[in-house]
């Protein structure tokens, strides 16, 4: 299940969800049978695919570690390990592996999880922009114009308490920064300065656009898989990258290890006897021989 609608149980099921449940088979599938760098196969399952947050009374959403990796688009441990798929298995204590070492599916997760990534990139985005920010606001915009009787006198009123000062920060941050760029800047470049910031940043939504159209229909990944097992099928390894299930069967997240500890009687005192055992007595000795 995507992050998306783990988050947002009531949604409607898009394509882009699909895609990435099926990107989250492909992961899961690789991460047990081919070779990589991850050193620890049970406890990337478990993040990845069982691990759950709680919210509310009985929901819950992901783990933080396919959160995180769906955000940032990097195929990592929650311990900040790079997960690099290999071409044949590698001893644990040799060189970093090289752009030859690579497995072709490597470069296959990375450019789909890029598709992802953008897409949740652009809801984060989204989101800033519903709730606002005053510090963006009073920047972008500059000092409205004040009427009399307008702003200016509700942001002196505002300043009669600690809340209304704490309210008005944003604003004087903004006019310092203002005052303080255009007087070591002429006009038109701080003007030009400003136009860039805001060409820059509709070239990143743009391209961050772009890619999550990749995922909004079948066709592109379609296409990426069979360039892959068609076009690119000479660059796949033969069966030196099929190895056995890497999880181990007995894999249990969180087991605490259990240690028997031998029970010691206080010092000066004898060790008690299990009730069930009786004590040798001499009578009881003398009997026996009887018998």
């Amino acid at each position: 299940m995507s992050v998306y609608i783990q988050d947002h149980p009531e949604a409607q099921v898009e394509i882009a969800d699909e895609l990435e449940s099926f990107l989250h088979v492909m992961i899961y599938c690789a991460i047990r049978y081919l070779p990589h760098t991850c050193t620890n196969v049970g406890d990337f399952m478990y993040q990845f695919f069982d691990d759950g947050v709680r919210r509310g009374e009985a929901d819950y959403t992901c783990g933080a570690s396919k959160r995180l990796i769906m955000q940032t688009g990097q195929l990592t441990t929650l311990w900040n390990e790079n997960i690099i798929f290999l071409r044949r298995r590698r001893d644990p204590d040799a060189e970093p592996p090289t752009a030859a070492d690579r497995h072709p599916i490597d470069e296959l997760f990375k450019r789909l999880l890029e598709f992802f990534s953008a897409r949740y990139a652009l809801c984060a985005g989204n989101q800033q922009s519903d709730s606002g920010g005053q510090f963006a606001a009073y920047f972008n915009e500059g000092e409205a114009k004040d009427e009399p009787g307008g702003s200016r006198k509700r942001e002196s009123q505002s300043q009669m308490t600690v809340q209304g000062l704490l309210t008005q920060l944003p604003l004087y941050i903004a006019r310092y920064v203002r005052a303080a760029t255009s007087a070591l800047l002429p006009t038109s470049l701080f003007a030009a300065y400003l136009e860039d910031g805001t060409s820059r940043e509709l070239k990143s939504r743009t391209a961050l656009e772009n890619r999550y159209k990749s995922i909004q229909t079948h066709s592109r990944l379609i296409t990426m898989l069979g360039m892959a097992s068609e076009q690119e099928a000479s660059k796949w390894p033969g069966p030196q990258d099929r190895l056995p299930d890497q999880l181990q069967p007995e894999y249990k997240p969180n087991r605490e290890v259990k240690t028997r500890e031998k029970r010691t009687a206080p010092v000066g005192e004898p060790d008690e006897q299990p009730p069930s055992k009786r004590r040798c007595t001499a009578s009881g000795r003398t009997a026996s021989r009887v018998r």
